[in-house]
Order: structure tokens, then C-alpha cells, then sequence
């Protein structure tokens, strides 16, 4: 296996966790967690760069790593749940209560896929495996904020 390719598996598989033999979507997006606290320390433009260089490498690593396996959207690939879970908390204050419900928000959008988040699925290539993520994280950011506005 080429550096490239080998380099895209890790990436694609958020650093092993998408072969989590139960649900590898959520491994995937405890991971994101970690990229969560480190954008937390960002300003705004930072934290909307690091979504951005987040989303093209996660594009570009599940392209490589679907066409690898053969497979349109393989379920070892949670890039697009790291980068889904960052836009989630992007300009989000972390408290336990923010993370733990932003968590179960981007989860549930991601399961539930509401329009158009499921239509862009049909994306080709990596943009189809990321695009719906993050709109499920939109609607998480969205769904989050209004919470936090009611209790805060």
C-alpha cells in the first residue's frame, strides 16, 4: 500500500476507530471530540479553517478509501463524522453540558438525516460521503444553539 493510501486510511478511519466493532459512526464522532477541544482554543476564523482543511482532507481521504474498498460509503470511514461533529460545536462554549449534547444532537441528525441531508448522499465520491455529515451537523450547530439559548 502506497504512503498516500496508507495515509488516507488513517485519516478516513479516524485513527482506527471507524473498525469499532459497535458503531463505528459514534467512535468516530468521539474522536471529533478531540479535534472539538482543539478548535475550541481557536478564534472564530481558525475554527472555520480547521472545519474547512477538516472537510477537504476528510473529501479527499474517503474518495481513496471508498474507491479502495470497492464500496460507495464503507462504514469504517468516520472522517466525515469528525469533521460533521466539528461543525456541530463550531463557535459552541464547551461546558459538559455543550459537548455531551452536541454529541447526542450530531448522532441523532446523523441517523435521522433530515432533507436535504440524506439527498446529498448522492454526491459522487468523497463530497457524497461527507456532504450529509455536515449538513447533520448544521442542524445539530442549529438544534444546540437554540437549547443552550432556552437553559443559558
Amino acid at each position: 500500500m502506497s504512503p498516500t493510501r496508507r495515509l488516507a486510511f488513517v485519516f478516513a478511519t479516524g485513527f482506527g476507530s471507524g473498525y469499532s466493532p459497535f458503531a463505528p459512526g459514534t467512535a468516530g464522532s468521539a474522536v471529533g471530540l478531540v479535534f472539538v477541544w482543539g478548535m475550541s482554543m481557536m478564534n472564530l476564523p481558525g475554527q472555520v479553517a480547521a472545519v474547512v482543511v477538516v472537510t477537504i482532507l476528510s473529501m479527499i481521504s474517503a474518495d481513496i478509501v471508498a474507491k479502495s474498498l470497492g464500496l460507495k460509503d464503507p462504514g469504517v470511514i468516520v472522517a466525515d463524522e469528525i469533521a460533521g461533529m466539528m461543525v456541530t460545536m463550531i463557535a459552541i462554549p464547551l461546558t459538559l453540558t455543550s459537548v455531551i449534547t452536541g454529541f447526542i444532537l450530531f448522532r441523532v441528525m446523523d441517523v435521522v438525516k433530515p432533507p436535504p441531508a440524506r439527498q446529498f448522499e448522492h454526491f459522487k465520491g468523497g463530497i457524497g460521503v461527507v456532504a450529509d455529515d455536515l449538513m447533520a451537523g448544521v442542524y445539530a450547530h442549529l438544534a444546540l444553539r437554540g437549547i443552550l439559548m432556552m437553559v443559558g
